[in-house]
C-alpha cells in the first residue's frame, strides 16, 4: 500500500468531490437511452466522393443503413452552390462521376425503398437509371438502364469516338441486341461484356470529331468546324 501525505491525500479528496458535480447535473439535464436498431440503420454514411477535374464541383452520396439515399453536389470556391437530389433506395453500388469539362455531372438513381419493396413482391425486376445534371443550370435528365442478362448477338453496333473540350476521348455508341427467341432490344451501349468475339471496324475520318457544348439544347454536340 502506497502512503500519501497528508495533503495529498486532501487534494485528492478535493479534487474527486469537485468532479463529482460536474457529472451529476450532465445526466439530469439529458437523459441518456440506450442506442436502438432503429437508430444505427438511420445512421447516414458519406460515399462515393468525386471531385471535378477543374476543382470547381465537389460530390458524394449520403446513405443510411436501409432506405433511400441522396446525392450532394456542391461548388467549391465561390458562392459555394449546393445542389441535393433524391437516388432512391441506398444499395451501395451507386456511383457519381463528373464530365471532363465538369460541365456535368452523372449518378446511378434506383427505385425508392418502398417502390422497390413492392417490385420485389410482384417478383418484378427492380431497375436503376443513369441521372445527369447541368451544373450550371441544375436541370436533370434520366436514362434508364436496361441490363439485358443472357448471351446475345450483336446485330449493328454505330457511333463514334470523338475529343471534348479537355481534349479526352468519349465513346458514344448505339446497339442492337438480338436475343434466343428471335426479340431484339437497341439502345446506347454503355457497358457490356464480350464473350467469345466481337468484330469492330473504326473508320479514322478526316479531322478530329470534337463536342462542344451547345446552349441551346444543353448536349455536347460534334462540331464539324471549329
Amino acid at each position: 500500500m502506497t502512503y500519501l501525505p497528508h495533503r495529498a491525500r486532501a487534494l485528492v479528496i478535493v479534487a474527486v468531490l469537485l468532479l463529482v458535480p460536474s457529472f451529476a447535473p450532465l445526466g439530469a439535464q439529458n437523459a441518456a437511452r440506450p442506442i436502438e436498431l432503429d437508430d444505427i440503420i438511420a445512421w447516414r454514411t458519406i460515399g462515393a466522393t468525386m471531385l471535378s477535374d477543374d476543382g470547381q464541383w465537389f460530390a458524394y452520396r449520403k446513405a443510411p443503413g436501409e432506405g433511400d439515399a441522396e446525392v450532394t453536389v456542391r461548388r467549391t470556391r465561390g458562392d459555394n452552390k449546393e445542389m441535393t437530389f433524391p437516388i432512391g433506395e441506398s444499395t451501395g453500388a451507386s456511383t457519381v462521376s463528373f464530365s471532363a469539362d465538369s460541365k456535368w455531372v452523372a449518378f446511378t438513381t434506383n427505385p425508392s425503398r418502398a417502390e422497390a419493396q413492392r417490385l420485389r413482391r410482384q417478383r418484378r425486376p427492380v431497375q436503376s437509371s443513369v441521372a445527369l445534371v447541368n451544373l450550371a443550370s441544375g436541370e436533370k435528365k434520366e436514362y434508364q438502364r436496361i441490363p439485358v442478362r443472357e448471351q446475345t448477338e450483336v446485330l449493328a453496333l454505330v457511333g463514334d469516338i470523338t475529343l471534348d473540350d479537355a481534349g479526352g476521348r468519349k465513346v458514344h455508341a448505339h446497339v442492337v441486341l438480338g436475343k434466343r427467341d428471335g426479340a431484339a432490344c437497341g439502345g446506347h451501349l454503355l457497358a457490356a461484356k464480350v464473350r467469345p468475339t466481337l468484330e469492330v471496324i473504326l473508320t479514322e475520318s478526316p479531322g478530329y470529331l470534337r463536342r462542344r457544348h451547345d446552349p441551346a439544347s444543353g448536349l455536347a454536340l460534334i462540331r464539324i468546324r471549329d
